[in-house]
């Protein structure tokens, strides 16, 4: 699990967000591996904030062996590495939460706009799509139920059996309490 107050930051600071969204959206990696897939970033930068993601408990080792005289490791997220829970979001500089949302916004739109440009672009195909599903009045026991439901059919949907042709896929949610309006 990983340190308190140690995923805030991790998400505020731009290559460590694109390391823990990396991994979420490819799965496990090797450095190199990484940097190949965290393109513009110099490797010694990203072997260090690795290693600061592995320190905190962000990401774990998931296998290491030998490797040109020297052991490559292969880093996933740790459960739950990426998410930032409610009440540390709570306790955390505006400033870093600023960052945080602007990290979470610009990997939406890169990944939204590399799949746009791919070949294989094609969205009823696909399945994908993009929606404001919905603008509703909600209490916070509502919005946190919602949350919760989406994650557990998310998770519920991944855990059946592969019935082949699977692809990976992103799945970003947000849900954003407005201030109330009036209606007269």
């Amino acid at each position: 699990m990983p340190k308190p107050s140690a995923v805030g930051p991790a998400l505020a600071h731009p290559v460590a967000y694109r390391i823990i969204t990396t991994l979420g959206v490819h799965g496990p990696q090797t450095p190199a591996a990484l940097v190949k897939l965290v393109s513009g970033v110099p490797s010694s930068t990203l072997y260090r904030h690795l290693a600061r993601l592995h320190e905190n408990g962000i990401v774990e080792v998931v296998d290491e062996r030998p490797a040109r005289g020297a052991v490559e490791r292969t880093y996933a997220l740790v459960r739950h590495g990426g998410l930032l829970d409610p009440q540390e979001a709570a306790e955390r500089p505006l400033d870093e939460m600023i960052a945080a949302a602007h990290n979470f916004t610009a990997s939406l739109i890169a990944d939204l706009t590399a799949y746009i440009e791919s070949e294989r672009f094609a969205m009823p195909r696909d399945g994908a799509y993009m929606a404001m599903l919905a603008a509703m009045r909600l209490t916070t026991a509502e919005r946190t139920e919602l949350h919760e439901r989406i994650v557990e059919l998310a998770r519920e949907i991944a855990r059946r059996p592969d019935p082949g042709g699977r692809t990976r896929t992103a799945l970003y949610t947000i849900c954003i309490p407005q201030e109330p309006t009036s209606t007269s």
